[in-house]
């Protein structure tokens, strides 16, 4: 066997072994573990860092989802990592606004279906240029609303530091967004298709909690291929720039 087919072939196990690797996790977590440390205390190896950041690499901005729902454990295992999130002054601003009701959902996709037929259709256009941008428009709603759980990420503008709930309330919507993906699942920060006035309304919030953004979460129908990125070296300066 060649170099190049060897190389193929671990490439393509490492793959199917990340796939997997939220199975892992869980059953460490279950165990009274944390995360890939648990999945490694389980097995009575230590925690490797390239599990971690195979994670991170893997992160997708996922939209359409499988009409299946989570599970109460994996979804206690996701919202448990997210509030272990830096936060100013350990103020912990954040809420999770768990959103499993079909009828809120069904809600949250009314209200956003009449904000982008809103954006795209305007008075100008001919029937036929708006019957297409209706038809894009509940398309993408339709792909937007897909999942059978969303998390709604709030600050409390109550908070010791309001002021710095803007750096907090993101960083705990970081850490969902890739303990969601340790576990297999896909997920998306949404802070314009589904927007604060959206949430805010469908929920008759008031103004003590700031949206941060609206995460979907399940099983993606298709993983979204790797995006170009920059060069580390176009991004990083040592002392100076």
């Amino acid at each position: 066997m060649d170099t190049k087919t060897k190389r193929g072939l671990r490439q393509s196990l490492n793959r199917r072994r990340f796939l997997k690797l939220g199975t892992g996790i869980g059953a460490g977590l279950a165990l009274g573990g944390t995360g890939l440390a648990g999945e490694a205390a389980a097995r009575g190896k230590h925690a490797k860092g390239d599990e971690f950041m195979e994670i991170m690499h893997t992160r997708r901005s996922a939209r359409e989802f499988e009409p299946t729902q989570i599970p109460d454990d994996h979804l206690q295992m996701i919202l448990d990592a997210a509030r272990t999130a830096p936060t100013a002054g350990n103020q912990q601003p954040w809420k999770f606004l768990v959103v499993r009701d079909e009828k809120m959902i069904d809600r949250i996709r009314e209200r956003a279906l009449e904000a982008q037929l809103g954006y795209r259709i305007k008075e100008e256009m001919g029937d036929e240029a708006k019957a297409t941008a209706r038809r894009q428009a509940e398309d993408y709603v339709a792909q937007c609303t897909s999942a059978k759980t969303f998390v709604v990420v709030l600050t409390d503008n109550e908070s010791n530091y309001p002021s710095y709930n803007w750096h907090d309330g993101p960083l705990a919507a970081g850490y969902l967004i890739l303990a969601a993906r340790s576990l297999g699942y896909g997920s998306v920060y949404y802070t314009d298709s589904i927007s604060e006035t959206i949430i805010k309304d469908v929920f008759d919030m008031d103004d003590r909690y700031k949206v941060v953004c609206t995460i979907p979460l399940g099983i993606p129908k298709e993983w979204p291929a790797k995006p170009d990125k920059k060069d580390l070296a176009d991004l990083v300066a040592y002392d100076s720039l």
